[in-house]
């Protein structure tokens, strides 16, 4: 059976009063809510700037055991060095999420358009990744779907990230790893949509699905996870 970690991306959303958060939920209290209502959330504000080893201490005692992090990578591993000779800043990286100990659901790593598929950078890059930790890339450009990147990935248990886009075709679901890991981002899904997405990660076999819908103002996001989670 697949364990589904569903969620969305980023929870400390003052507008998401009072859809979500009720009004009496302070921003310091805002994680322990969510945690209460979502197994899962994807923490967006690494990717800018990583916090400090005490403040992800504090995040893993506001949650509950069973609750997991989906942490993004800085940018400064995938948009500034673009996954080259990035051992020193994975260690750095890793270091500092560490507080989050058995909370750590995975680690995903966002490389934009412009860095373009090298399979050695790829391997080594790949090599320097902690053996008990998940970790998902997603690739803006096309290039890396090719059969020789993928199979890379095969060997360290990597999943390929599966964002399914507003006004875009939507994506094959690949088996990169045992787990897989899907951004839902389209403002809207019904709930066949919804079933279609789940039943293709059970089918897969997948141990464990990360499901991130993204955020939005309108407070969608918590409502579709809430959704997805009560599919039958």
């Amino acid at each position: 059976m697949t364990t589904f970690h569903v969620g969305t991306s980023g929870f400390s959303y003052d507008e998401w009063r009072p859809a979500f958060y009720p009004e009496d939920v302070k921003k310091a209290g805002m994680l322990t809510y969510y945690a209460s209502q979502l197994p899962a959330v994807e923490l967006n504000n690494t990717f800018y700037r990583m916090p400090k080893p005490e403040t992800v201490g504090k995040w893993r005692t506001q949650v509950s055991d069973g609750f997991r992090f989906a942490v993004k990578a800085s940018k400064r591993i995938t948009w500034s060095a673009k996954l080259v000779d990035c051992g020193e800043l994975c260690e750095w990286l890793f270091r500092s999420i560490a507080p989050l100990e058995d909370a750590l659901g995975c680690v995903f790593y966002q490389v934009p358009k412009y860095v373009r598929k090298d399979v050695a950078v790829l391997r080594d890059f790949l090599s320097h990744q902690p053996k008990d930790v998940k970790v998902a890339l997603e690739f803006a450009h096309d290039s890396w779907l090719a059969d020789d990147a993928l199979d890379v990935m095969r060997e360290h248990d990597t999943a390929l990230v599966t964002s399914d886009k507003e006004g875009e075709p939507e994506p094959e679901l690949r088996d990169t790893a045992t787990w897989c890991y899907v951004r839902l981002r389209r403002a809207g899904y019904e709930d066949a949509d919804l079933r279609r997405w789940r039943d293709a990660m059970t089918e897969r076999g997948f141990t464990d699905a990360f499901v991130f819908m993204k955020h939005e103002d309108s407070c969608a996001g918590p409502a579709l996870a809430r959704r997805f989670l009560a599919l039958d």
